[in-house]
């Protein structure tokens, strides 16, 4: 940024002035009260030159003075001009929309430095019949050598620097020069150069910034229609895979043998885990592309538990595991959907069973608890644990504790991210708890209650 000289500096001068009169002042007022004859007519005509230069000086300074406070005023409102926006174009016409009626100005022009060196106009206001380069050729190649400020005619070339790189050219035109004031011009576009610079560099960085999230955007959009594309075209075969064991295990072909019959149940069972995770693929699909809807019917918390453990009940008893219930809420009913809130234990009792110690019987244990107007739900295990620096990024899509090469467990990281939305979408919040490595996990969660009527 320019040097801008202190506002005490006016002060001082009008002091010195002052002084400066007084002096003259005294010295006359002196001489004639030392005479007792009239002044003669040179004596006179000194006093007239004096005062007149007296008042050629207090006219300068006052002057002067109205400059320097302009100029104060015009760094002033640039300044916030230029930490009001980071759109380059919005940036430059309200910094420079201050500039030009101090400068008496009629049109400017912002020459950007492209990556090979080459000048590109970025924003034209007032030469739109006019090619501000070639009209001024000589004075911005002289600018850009020397990295000064050129005054050149009705002209002023100013060269943008930040960090020893010359990022732009404004060219200013059709200007009037202050006739009290010589090299004004020069100074201001000077004082201001440093700060114009800077906020072009951030503006740049800025619009980088934003076509790179554009760019990360639009990715991420590609990426979820891929993931809806491939799910739906994998899910038609796997149903009807598993539709067609379901009939060999239900004899509807012929007599199943033991052997084939434990086959295929172990197909039957790999299908659902399957279609577990195609399922879950297209509920991510659907929440980030808007489409994942939640029903707003009147459920009961307990129902929604005692399906989801009659569906969990073989992977339950496979384990085997052990689940006890303390439903202690007696305001059980809130306003959501069923379906969705059974996949919130589905996920939770198979995380429980995923992640527990080996060789240690599994216990887990569903509670309920009134909070206010809020039902509290909590989900015990006995399992591994969690460190306490996974605690909050276990809820976020694919991330796993384990490493992705050396883990024990299966998943892509998609349960608890997918009832943190469907717990966020009923108006809840859910967090997880943990000593630590061997001392189990928490999984806790509040919905709203049902108003009565």
């Amino acid at each position: 940024m320019g040097f801008v000289p202190a506002p005490q500096v006016l002060p001082i001068a009008l002091l010195l002035f002052a002084a400066c009169y007084l002096a003259v002042y005294l010295f006359y007022s002196r001489r004639a009260r030392s005479r007792t004859r009239p002044l003669s007519d040179g004596m006179v005509d000194e006093v007239k030159r004096s005062r007149e230069i007296m008042e050629n000086w207090n006219k300068e300074l006052e002057t002067k003075v109205e400059e320097r406070t302009e100029d104060l005023q015009v760094l002033f409102d640039i300044s916030k001009a230029i930490g009001s926006s980071l759109d380059l174009e919005l940036l430059i016409d309200h910094a420079i929309g201050h500039l030009l009626p101090v400068l008496h100005a009629k049109r400017y022009a912002l020459l950007m430095v492209g990556e090979k060196g080459e000048l590109i106009k970025q924003i034209n206001r007032g030469y739109e019949t006019l090619d501000p380069l070639a009209e001024n050729k000589e004075q911005i190649e002289h600018a850009l050598k020397d990295g000064n400020v050129i005054l050149a005619g009705d002209n002023i070339v100013t060269p943008l620097r930040a960090k020893g790189q010359t990022l732009a050219v404004l060219l200013i035109g059709n200007i009037q020069r202050h006739k009290n004031s010589e090299g004004r011009e020069v100074k201001l576009m000077a004082t201001i150069a440093d700060q114009l610079a800077v906020a072009i560099e951030n503006a740049k960085i800025y619009e980088k910034e934003k076509e790179a999230v554009a760019k990360l955007t639009e990715l991420d959009r590609l990426k979820n229609e891929f993931i809806s594309m491939v799910s739906h075209e994998l899910r038609t075969p796997v149903t009807s895979a598993d539709g067609y064991v379901s009939l060999f295990l239900a004899g509807v072909t012929g007599a199943v043998t033991d052997d084939q019959k434990k086959y295929l149940t172990i197909i039957k069972e790999n299908n659902q885990r399957l279609l577990t995770l195609i399922n879950r693929l297209l509920d991510f699909s659907q929440i980030e592309t808007g489409r994942f809807a939640i029903k707003h019917d009147l459920v009961s918390i307990n129902d929604v538990i005692n399906t989801s453990l009659g569906e969990m009940k073989r992977a339950v008893e496979k384990k085997p595991a052990k689940i006890s219930l303390k439903l202690d809420a007696t305001n059980t009913s809130f306003m959501g959907d069923a379906e969705k809130m059974k996949e919130v234990f589905n996920n939770l009792i198979e995380n429980a069973l995923k992640f527990a110690k080996s060789e240690t019987p599994v216990e887990i244990e569903i509670m309920t608890k009134d909070f206010g107007d809020y039902l509290g739900v909590t989900v015990v295990d006995n399992g591994i644990g969690i460190g306490k620096e996974h605690l909050e990024k276990i809820f976020n899509k694919y991330y796993q504790v384990e490493e992705t090469l050396t883990r024990k467990a299966g998943g892509v990281g998609l349960g608890l991210a997918l009832v943190k939305e469907i717990i966020g979408n009923h108006l809840g919040r859910v967090w997880a708890e943990s000593e630590g490595a061997g001392q189990g996990t928490r999984f806790i969660f509040t919905l709203p209650v049902a108003q009565k009527n």
